[in-house]
């Protein structure tokens, strides 16, 4: 039985702690969407990881329970809010692999998907140096559209019109909206800011008080890059 027990312990303690030569990436799970971000500032809804290497996720959510599982390296790790949780995986080859979100988190939970890339040796360093300098070249109206997907807008905002959690941001510019707890307003960088930071102090009638304040979360440069990609949505 001290055998068993033993073996089991090594096991364990194996799967939970990464090697040293772990490359680390943070990964943040909000409704209904990923973010990972990497060690020069650059965060992406897609997990792309180096082939050969081990990975270290260091993860968080920010709202509700959810659980990062990536099958086919057989891992499984629930993110808390108010506390960091971790796991590690080694992707041996290249190729492309599915990552879910498998603890119910909402109405928008199925969609809580996306896919890891590994990328073949030199071959991640190369994406990583293209995709910040990529974003560097950007529009303030692309950036903004990036914006809204990386930290999660699209879970509960369309762009096409079709209402989800939350109303559609296309063609809502200058338009004058009602409010179930406030008096009408109109769509202007001011009501954009204030949805964003302080999003309990106009709810749109005939929507729930669900979003949570991105206070913090996004800078006042960010927010800039929103208002106008919303802008251009007419």
């Amino acid at each position: 039985m001290v055998l068993i027990f033993y073996l089991g312990l090594v096991g364990y303690m194996d799967m939970r702690l990464p090697p040293r030569e772990a490359y680390e990436i943070d990964v943040v799970a909000r409704q209904w969407s990923w973010q990972f971000t990497y060690p020069n500032g650059y965060s992406d809804p897609i997990l792309h990881v180096p082939a050969g290497q081990p990975v270290r996720l260091i993860m968080r959510s920010e709202d509700v329970i959810h659980s990062l599982s990536i099958p086919d390296f057989r891992v499984k790790m629930d993110l808390v809010p108010g506390r960091y949780t971790k796991t590690w995986f080694h992707a041996k080859e290249s190729g492309e692999h599915d990552l879910y979100c498998t603890e119910y988190c909402g109405t928008g939970h199925s969609d809580m998907t996306t896919q890891v890339i590994v990328h073949k040796p030199g071959g991640f360093e190369q994406w990583l140096e293209n995709a910040a300098l990529g974003e560097a070249g950007m529009t303030p109206e692309e950036r903004g559209r990036r914006l809204y997907v990386t930290h999660g807008c699209a879970g509960c905002h369309s762009t096409d019109g079709t209402a989800k959690t939350g109303p559609s941001f296309q063609g809502i510019w200058g338009q004058t909206h009602e409010f179930s707890n406030a008096a009408p307003a109109k769509v202007d960088e001011n009501y954009v800011r204030q949805s964003i930071v302080d999003p309990s102090a106009k709810i749109r009638a005939g929507y729930e008080d669900k979003m949570n304040s991105f206070q913090g979360q996004l800078t006042d440069e960010e927010i800039g890059f929103l208002i106008k990609f919303i802008q251009s949505l007419q």
